[in-house]
């Protein structure tokens, strides 16, 4: 599995997920105790204004079989 994030705000976004190397946390919560897991499956991070072309071929690739999107107010 080959994960893509991409962003439509600014280059700030995709910077610091690159500070993070790609990763994200997710804090898990039980009744008695927490637990940080740190996930690592993002493995390329794109701009739409800085990285439009390879944003488009990534989705116009045979290879690719899913596409996500989030949309909020914010757009």
């Amino acid at each position: 599995v080959k994960v893509i994030s991409s962003t439509m705000r600014s280059a700030e976004e995709k910077n610091k997920l690159r500070q993070v190397k790609l990763r994200y946390p997710v804090l898990e919560l039980a009744h008695d105790d927490e637990n940080l897991i740190w996930v690592d499956c993002i493995r390329e991070v794109l701009s739409l204004r800085e990285d439009t072309e390879r944003l488009f071929e990534a989705l116009s690739d045979p290879e690719t079989t899913i596409v996500t999107l989030t949309v909020t107010e914010k757009g």
